[in-house]
């Protein structure tokens, strides 16, 4: 059965093959090695010149690692296998074990896990030997294998408690390859390779147990389990819940925090110079981390409501009040991010005055994305984030422009003016934004309601 299993998959992956995703595939392919191409052009080679007499070898396990964690977090948005039989499989003798392995298998041949094995053999192969460069090659492709079992337990796993012991395990793996891969350096370079590849090894063998472990079915309910009326939501709340159940708002956000906040630290050592363009390009910076998560949502003002609006609009609430909210909301999740960077002050990145002039310009043209509640489209609720344009059209592309305006104006403010003035002035800006917020907002409301049954149209296609 495990060769039928096999030679069906073959068959659909030939005739589902996705060029998209091929395309998706190459593209980061192409983007890792530039990357690691222009890290040596720009300074990886003085790297290598004070590494003075260690082999490179001996760092190729460290380097296996620091690819762990980003390959886990780009399988777990762009992987997608089937971690559950389909109902017509169950009809036939496959048992659970056959279709464990199967899942074994599918995930030795998928190609997401051939990408940092793909990269990592190029840099393993220009400065080391044949033989230690396959060898390297062979272990970074074990600990993408384990990456992508994790994603298929992920998966499989139908409830919080399973998934939970899927990313406590990860965390143990990664404490545990960490203090190796630092700890015992001084072994011998295959010796210390070989060891990498035996702790991933054991970690594949643990994560097939806890999948054969897992006893899922794939049954679907027919109705909510509870249902919560609109007179227990408040209006705030129904923000949140928004955020929450939209996939592709709920990616964007997450992934967004995951790397633009540890970008704006990292810029913060090659930008920290007295010069005006390192002001302004750090202002740039700083500017987009706090309000990349209102510019995200305020390209959808409505988008999420549209699945519903009919049923909002008989509510007693005012359209004013919606965008009221929705402004109210924006700032909260900018006042989240500004908390994110509170350590950067007290590690000495930045000034306070410089933080707290980003986070109330940001806050104050906030009331800038507001306006595209007239002519945004509806969400698809359960659409992912990546490489989608379901929904775009000629007017949101244009106006996605207009949140670059406040960018870059703050960042030509803190490169052409002492910083202290261009801090007084951002502030003062958005200050008084943030005070004229609700004639703005009834301006945009009144706006809406004008031309509220060709929106109540387009909202509802």
């Amino acid at each position: 059965m495990l060769k039928i299993l096999l030679k069906l998959w073959w068959i659909e992956t030939r005739r589902t093959f996705n060029w998209k995703k091929m395309g998706i595939f190459i593209y980061i392919l192409f983007i890792m090695a530039s990357f690691l191409i222009s890290f040596y052009v720009g300074g990886g080679s003085s790297v290598m010149e004070q590494m003075g007499d260690l082999p490179f070898e001996r760092v190729a396990t460290v380097m296996g690692l620091a690819f762990v964690l980003p390959d886990f977090l780009l399988k777990l948005t762009m992987k997608q296998d089937a971690a559950i039989m389909d109902d017509y499989l169950k009809a036939k003798p496959v048992t659970e074990r056959t279709w464990n392995k199967f899942l074994i298998l599918s995930n030795l041949l998928d190609y997401w896990n051939y990408m940092v094995p793909l990269v990592m053999a190029l840099i393993y192969f220009i400065f080391m030997p044949v033989g230690y460069a396959l060898l390297a090659t062979l272990m970074t492709y074990v600990l993408s294998v384990a990456d992508g079992l994790a994603i298929t337990c992920l998966h499989k796993a139908d409830d919080w408690a399973r998934k939970l012991a899927v990313w406590v395990g990860l965390l143990f793996y990664l404490f545990i390859l960490t203090l190796y891969a630092f700890c015992f350096i001084g072994l011998g370079a295959v010796a210390h390779i070989l060891g990498m590849m035996a702790l991933s090894g054991l970690a594949i063998y643990v994560l097939y147990r806890y999948l054969c472990a897992m006893r899922v079915y794939n049954d679907h309910k027919d109705q909510a389990s509870s249902v919560r009326s609109m007179g227990r939501v408040s209006l705030l709340s129904l923000e949140y819940l928004c955020l929450i159940r939209a996939k592709r708002l709920r990616q964007s956000l997450i992934f967004g925090l995951v790397i633009i906040v540890p970008q704006i630290y990292a810029q913060s050592s090659t930008f920290g110079g007295d010069s005006g363009i390192d002001h302004g390009f750090m202002a740039f910076f700083m500017y987009f981390s706090v309000a990349f998560p209102s510019i995200i949502l305020g390209q959808w003002v409505f988008g999420v409501e549209a699945n519903f609006f009919h049923g909002l609009m008989t509510k007693p609430v005012s359209v004013y009040r919606l965008l009221l909210n929705k402004y109210y909301f924006y700032m909260l999740i900018n006042l989240v991010v500004f908390l994110l960077l509170v350590p950067g002050l007290l590690m000495g990145k930045w000034s306070l005055g410089f933080l707290c002039s980003a986070a109330l310009l940001a806050i104050g043209t906030n009331l800038l994305l507001l306006p595209t509640c007239l002519f945004s489209t509806r969400l698809d609720v359960f659409s992912s984030a990546f490489f989608n344009y379901q929904g775009a059209n000629m007017s949101i592309n244009v106006y996605s422009f207009v949140p670059l305006v406040p960018m870059i104006g703050f960042a030509f403010a803190f490169a052409w003016l002492p910083p202290v003035v261009a801090e007084w002035i951002t502030s003062l800006v958005g200050i008084g934004l943030i005070a004229a917020h609700r004639p703005i907002i009834k301006r945009v409301a009144d706006m809406f309601m004008a031309r509220r049954y060709e929106r109540m149209e387009k909202l509802g296609e």
